[in-house]
């Protein structure tokens, strides 16, 4: 099954972007355990501040008018 939008770099090191999605979206990141740790809105299909990050697996979650989905992301 092919996602519904493209993630890359996955791993990141910085900031991800996130192709098939028009117009802006929010987004959430956890960790494994839920905790949320960064949550914002993108109009340019690019998230930044990943830098804070530590090294490690992480969930990212965008909402969109069509539903929320979750996407495991990887900070090298």
């Amino acid at each position: 099954m092919k996602d519904l939008v493209d993630i890359y770099p996955n791993p990141f090191i910085d900031n991800i972007r996130i192709n098939d999605i028009i117009g802006p979206f929010t987004y959430t990141i956890n960790n494994l355990t839920g905790q949320l740790l960064i949550k914002g809105t993108s109009n340019n299909n690019k998230i930044d501040r990943l830098n804070q990050l530590e090294k490690g697996i992480y969930i990212l979650t965008i909402s969109m008018n069509s539903g929320n989905f979750k996407y495991k992301i990887i900070k090298e």
